[in-house]
């Protein structure tokens, strides 16, 4: 059976992406739920992205306040498409499009007296209604508030010069009918030449003959001028210093490459020497054992106890297996009859004179002293 013919001013709606009549009636009921959910899921987002910009442009400060000249101050109208973006707008216009179409399709079959569509019907129209009023009134606010602010910036810097030009008006009047000497120089050369001489310039040269000498204005001028080139040669002398500090920095890290280098070769060494057998240093008298030149060292000339042991290695006797704890009771011992009985063992003093014999140094001391020997010795 073949389908009933739609009427021709659905051809009017926006949101079809393929032709209307291709569509059937519920075939169109479906694009309108499909459209009704898109909307669902992206219009709490730019309801968001609208009253950010609301918070923007209804803060206390003026959003034209960073401007200070009113040839540069150029009104910014407010549009909704710049805040979401080029990549929105084809969205936010299916948002828009879906209730259009809605009462455009509405207008063909009545779905608002559908039973099975009519409480769906209503649903959409509910939910978009107050959204679009919110959307719309927003916008048209911002924008009041835009305007408002734009022209109260003008009328700020329009005041602002008004009371310039009053506490300056000798300086105003000054702009107004003196050039400056730069420029006196160069309407003079101008009229020299007699090329591209304006009657304004001829007019002034013509008149004026001479420049004018003294002038605070100019003079002034001439300061600002003269303290601009001192800027400007420091800034030159600046970079040249740059550029050698610069040079300098680039002999500092050839230096530290050739330190680094050199460092390098240290630890190779260093290494090598690790390497190698350690020489083990044992000292017998302490049983003290390193294999390190600097603790051996530290060992050998300043260790007390070492010392200490030394010391009373002197001190010992050997043959009597004595140790003495200073060097006088060690020379006391050394003058006893035991200790001398020790080394002398049995060895026999002989007086061939005398005809006397004796195995005590004590004894032989004592003959040595009586008169007999001293006369057969004398």
């Amino acid at each position: 059976m073949p389908r009933a013919t739609l009427p021709a001013f659905l051809k009017n709606a926006m949101t079809l992406e393929v032709m209307i009549t291709s569509h059937t009636e519920d075939g169109l009921w479906e694009h309108i739920k499909n459209l009704y959910k898109f909307f669902e899921d992206h219009k709490d987002a730019y309801k968001s992205a609208l009253s950010q910009s609301q918070d923007y442009y209804f803060s206390d400060e003026n959003i034209y306040a960073k401007y200070t000249d009113k040839k540069k101050l150029k009104r910014r109208i407010f549009d909704f498409y710049e805040v979401i973006g080029s990549g929105q707008v084809e969205n936010y216009g299916k948002c828009i499009g879906f209730y259009a179409d809605l009462l455009l399709f509405n207008r063909a079959f009545k779905w608002d007296e559908d039973v099975e569509k009519q409480e769906k019907y209503w649903e959409m129209v509910n939910e978009y209604e107050p959204w679009s009023a919110f959307m719309r009134i927003t916008e048209e606010d911002i924008k009041k508030l835009e305007e408002s602010h734009y022209w109260k910036r003008v009328q700020e810097i329009e005041e602002a010069t008004k009371k310039w030009e009053d506490e300056n008006a000798e300086l105003v009047d000054h702009q107004k009918n003196h050039f400056s000497k730069s420029r006196w120089d160069e309407v003079l050369e101008r009229d020299k030449a007699r090329k591209n001489t304006d009657e304004q310039d001829f007019y002034l040269v013509r008149n004026w003959k001479i420049m004018p000498s003294n002038c605070c204005f100019c003079d002034e001028e001439n300061k600002k001028a003269e303290e601009k080139k001192r800027k400007e040669q420091e800034w030159i002398a600046l970079q040249e210093n740059v550029v050698e500090v610069k040079q300098d920095l680039k002999s500092v890290k050839n230096d530290v490459g050739e330190i680094k280098a050199d460092v390098k070769e240290i630890k190779e060494q260093l290494k090598k020497m690790e390497n190698k057998p350690a020489i083990e240093h044992y000292c017998e008298e302490c049983k003290y054992k390193t294999t390190s030149s600097g603790n051996w060292d530290y060992h050998i000339n300043y260790d007390v106890e070492h010392k200490r042991k030394l010391k009373l290695k002197m001190w010992y006797c050997k043959e009597c297996e004595v140790q003495s704890r200073t060097q006088l009771e060690y020379e006391n011992h050394l003058g006893t009859s035991k200790h001398k009985n020790k080394v002398e063992g049995n060895v026999e003093f002989v007086c061939e004179k005398c005809d006397y014999k004796t195995l005590l140094r004590q004894h032989w001391n004592q003959h040595c002293s009586t008169k007999k020997h001293k006369e057969l010795n004398p």
